[in-house]
């Protein structure tokens, strides 16, 4: 693997990542964005980048595995009834628990990762600072979703989970239009993440004072 190899593989990685229109192509981007991840740790000798490079790259297995599957089992519950079927929905509960578990220690990983790579490139670092900040703006979006799709199936009650003082109100004045926007821009974000750390890899390199005998 050529010297450079890891710009390249780095850049196009989250080039891909930041596709997130596009079906399949931000998990393929992952992967190689995990490769990168690999590279740099062995060039640095940092034990924890390489393992956050191997698990993007194990999550993005996984994600690619759980879309056929996902296909598989559409398709059988559309062609049988059979009381088996719980069995198919605890194993996609179960596989959904561990995508949820690996994606969050990979996450975790990656923004310490990306923070490290400051000696690369600063672009990298601020692009892990504007993921943190879209994972949150996300979160809040999905939340606000759901309460507005709760509020619209039952009008004038509080939300299951909810004290009984809530304002409900509230829910009322947030448009569901609104409440899908600031999703939008939780995903548009982590995209701009993606470019950020895009071009950090593309343009910066491992300081020589950095780089171990391999």
């Amino acid at each position: 693997m050529g010297e450079e190899t890891y710009k390249i593989l780095g850049g196009l990685g989250y080039l891909l990542s930041a596709l997130i229109i596009i079906p399949y192509l931000p998990t393929v981007g992952i992967a190689i964005a995990g490769v990168a991840w690999y590279t740099v740790g062995r060039k640095m000798d940092d034990t924890l980048m390489r393992a956050g490079g191997i698990l993007m790259i194990v999550v993005a297995a996984v994600l690619l595995l759980s879309g056929v599957i996902l296909g598989l089992a559409s398709f059988w519950a559309l062609t049988s009834l059979e009381a088996g079927s719980f069995g198919f929905v605890l194993a996609l509960a179960g596989l959904g628990i561990m995508i949820l578990v690996l994606g969050l220690l990979s996450f975790v990983l990656e923004i310490r990762n990306m923070v490290r790579a400051r000696k690369i490139s600063n672009l990298i670092r601020w692009g892990g600072y504007v993921r943190i900040l879209s994972v949150i703006v996300i979160v809040i979006g999905v939340v606000v979703v759901v309460a507005s799709l709760m509020r619209l199936i039952t009008p004038g009650e509080v939300p299951t989970g909810l004290p009984a003082e809530f304002p409900t109100e509230f829910m009322e004045l947030v448009p569901a239009g609104a409440s899908f926007f600031v999703l939008l821009l939780g995903l548009g974000m982590l995209a701009l993440s993606d470019l950020l750390a895009a071009i950090g890899f593309f343009t910066g390199k491992v300081p020589e004072e950095e780089l171990v005998t391999i």
